[in-house]
């Protein structure tokens, strides 16, 4: 009787891991659509005083999916000259490294 039970329960605990590996991408959406909400739901009530909700809504999602864009953007251009003068003086770094090592 006691090695049933057991045998049940870790039949249990193995389907039931299996199915949330199954399940992993669709829990792994709704777990960040509740991050989401629950995260810019400050914001929205805060422009919800002053603009309609709807467009609230609109306007934090917008500045939330752009503010990271314009962070590219600021960085982008530096990232591209530094690996561009990385670029130019590789052959004089390996001539200094090869001078180094001999």
């Amino acid at each position: 009787m006691v090695i049933g039970r057991i045998v049940l329960v870790v039949l249990i605990v193995i389907g039931s891991v299996g199915v949330l590996y199954l399940l992993r991408g669709p829990l792994s959406w709704i777990f960040l659509a509740l991050f989401l909400s629950v995260a810019l739901s400050g914001p929205v009530t805060w422009l919800s005083k002053y603009l309609p909700r709807g467009i609230a809504i609109a306007v934090t999602y917008l500045v939330t999916f752009l503010a990271p864009l314009a962070l590219l953007l600021a960085i982008l251009p530096g990232i591209v000259n530094g690996v561009d003068h990385l670029l130019e003086g590789a052959p004089g770094m390996a001539a200094d490294a090869q001078r180094f090592v001999q």
